[in-house]
């Protein structure tokens, strides 16, 4: 029941690749770019050059919980047109809070800190998100394949989440066909890129590295962001919970984005996956002995924290009470139904 009242919100998403207007050509030299000022601000205006990435990082595999692409690894990509949408503008939301937030609880690190260009591509006839860091420094490897473990970990939960929404959809006598579109949720599989050869050195140069994101939508919606400018769907704010409470409290996503489609299914595009601080040996054995010199704390700086899902998750709905009943609501403080300390959480 619950699924079917989440299909009857409004939506504005797509429900499949074709379903977007082919609002570009064959190549950068046309004007498939709306806005000109920005367009000329990336170097992307007037050029008849193709950029040409290659696959070199592919570590996510298909399952319940991911889009995914239809690339390979050491496949040769042809991006045949780049797209600025203000649609996808919300995906750096994330950066600008991060350089001017007073929301203590808003994580720190690459994933946050770090700008990004996101733009939509068109590549062998299907359209995908290109992510490039706006820094050229930072076009590395090692950053690609941060976000690329976020998503990796996130498409694990949303597996999880899936499978579970669909065993309660068996619990209450849901036909097979309402099984199969039970509440569900995706997250789009991200691929690392180093690029080949590259008309537009100033948006991404030859040897860097960028990543690719199949994602069907021209415009994000923010599920889960920051507790003042979210767009509250059931369904994510159900899978954001899922995550915290099947983790014990250990990993939290942030910037829960993306779009829902025309089947009610959510596609979540490069989430951030904040994890507890790992505590040592050595560390443990300071708070066993009571030896913790002066100034020194094991608490994290940064990681989940009750304060922070509070906020992002102030009320649970009823898809949140299938899998845990204990906590009904915003008065309830003990997060995923447990007390603080054994849900690992400060």
């Amino acid at each position: 029941r619950g699924a079917r009242a989440s299909r009857q919100r409004r939506r504005r998403g797509v429900g499949a690749m074709g379903g977007i207007a082919d609002s570009c050509s064959n190549a950068f030299e046309t004007a498939c770019m709306d806005d000109r000022d920005r367009s000329a601000q990336y170097g992307l205006q007037h050029r008849s050059t193709r950029m040409k990435l290659r696959v070199d990082a592919s570590p996510i595999r298909r399952s319940m919980g991911t889009y995914m692409h239809n690339f390979m690894l050491t496949d040769e990509l042809e991006i045949e047109c780049i797209d600025l949408l203000p649609g996808l503008d919300p995906m750096s939301w994330r950066h600008e809070r991060a350089a001017r937030s007073n929301f203590e609880s808003w994580p720190s690190g690459p994933r946050t800190g770090l700008p990004i260009r996101y733009v939509r591509a068109r590549t062998a006839g299907q359209w995908v998100l290109l992510a490039v860091p706006a820094v050229q420094e930072h076009r590395t490897m090692d950053l690609a394949l941060v976000g690329i473990e976020d998503s990796k970990d996130a498409a694990s939960y949303a597996h999880s989440f899936n499978a579970h929404m669909q065993k309660a959809a068996e619990t209450v006598g849901e036909s097979v066909a309402d099984e199969q579109h039970a509440p569900s949720v995706r997250i789009c599989a991200p691929i690392g890129c180093r690029v080949l050869h590259s008309a537009v050195p100033q948006f991404a140069h030859a040897g860097s590295v960028v990543t690719v994101i199949p994602y069907p939508g021209n415009e994000v919606r923010k599920f889960v962001f920051d507790g003042t400018a979210d767009d509250f769907a059931e369904i994510p704010q159900a899978f954001f919970h899922f995550c915290i409470w099947m983790s014990g409290g250990k990993e939290c996503l942030y910037d829960v984005q993306g779009i829902e489609t025309d089947e009610g299914e959510f596609l979540i595009v490069d989430p951030v996956v904040v994890r507890a601080p790992k505590v040592s040996v050595a560390d443990a054995a300071k708070t066993l002995v009571g030896v913790i010199p002066d100034g020194e704390t094991l608490a994290p700086d940064a990681g989940p924290s009750q304060r922070a899902f509070d906020a992002l998750h102030p009320r649970c709905g009823p898809l949140c009470k299938g899998f845990d009943p204990m906590r009904r609501g915003a008065k309830s403080r003990p997060m995923c139904g447990l007390e603080v300390p054994s849900c690992g959480l400060r």
